[in-house]
């Protein structure tokens, strides 16, 4: 823009001021030097009153009603908040047990393809089973017995060639029974090797730590049980004790993990060593 321009564009501004400065001094003069005479009767008054009344109560609804508008939007906002945060906890856990249950379905598939070994448990109850089998047979050829004996007194009459068959039966049947009682006999020793040898396996989980031990018994093997420890799966022991380690000291748990018995959750050893505990007071 030229100079001349600018002279041309701030001379018009100076008089466009001017003037609007002259109308407004025009106008004052004039409405000060005009009679007012304002009169305003009962009827109008109250109905300027009522129309004022009604214009503020518009506007106490109007501002009461958006302040509840905004506790309505913020209250859903912060339950929606916390719901996706209830739900993504949720899903934490459950992914936290899946993990747990998939990690006990692997350590059964593993014990279930172990090569044909079995556990104590396993061996004692198949020991058990042989061991009432034998009574039973035992029971069976004492009462086969008592009937020939029964019978041959019935008929002592007999001849004599009938008699010494008899005596053989009852001969043959005394030798059943000696050597079902020599069975039972290697049964039962087999029954106690078994459990020494279950007892002495199962030491080999306990700790040489008393105050461990006894903690371990009173906090966690009391709580859950004795006799239902000693009837859970490995799984569920570890079930069992998950639902107690919160309220373990912190302490008990590093130990737990320094024997290999505790790694983010119970592991095989320690189910194996809540359950030779339990078992161990149970003799």
């Amino acid at each position: 823009m030229s100079d001349e321009e600018k002279r041309s564009v701030s001379l018009w501004d100076v008089v466009r001021s001017l003037s609007v400065l002259i109308l407004v001094i025009v106008l004052s003069i004039k409405i000060y030097q005009t009679p007012l005479q304002l009169t305003v009767d009962f009827p109008t008054l109250l109905s300027l009153l009522l129309a004022l009344f009604s214009v503020a109560l518009a506007a106490l609804f109007y501002f009461k009603a958006t302040d509840t508008s905004n506790t309505f939007y913020d209250n859903t906002y912060k339950f929606t908040r916390d719901v996706a945060q209830l739900l993504a906890k949720m899903e934490s856990g459950f992914g936290e047990r899946l993990r747990h249950l998939d990690e006990g379905y692997s350590s059964m598939r593993s014990y279930l393809q172990d090569g044909g070994k079995k556990t104590g448990n396993e061996e004692v109850e198949k020991t058990k089973k042989k061991l009432e089998d034998e009574k039973q047979e035992v029971s069976k050829t004492i009462e086969e017995r008592n009937r020939i004996v029964r019978d041959l007194i019935e008929r002592s009459n007999l001849q004599k060639e009938e008699k010494e068959k008899i005596a053989g039966q009852l001969k043959e049947k005394e030798q059943e029974l000696a050597q079902m009682q020599q069975e039972v006999s290697k049964l039962n020793r087999r029954l106690m090797m078994e459990r020494v040898r279950k007892h002495r396996a199962e030491s080999e989980f306990i700790p040489d730590d008393g105050g461990m031990n006894r903690f371990t018994y009173s906090h966690v093997i009391d709580k859950i049980g004795r006799e239902k420890l000693m009837k859970l799966s490995p799984l569920g022991i570890k079930r069992a004790f998950s639902s107690l380690v919160d309220d373990l000291p912190r302490g008990y748990i590093e130990d737990l993990e320094r024997l290999e018995y505790f790694d983010d959750g119970l592991t095989p050893a320690g189910a194996s060593y809540l359950r030779a505990l339990a078992h161990r007071h149970a003799l």
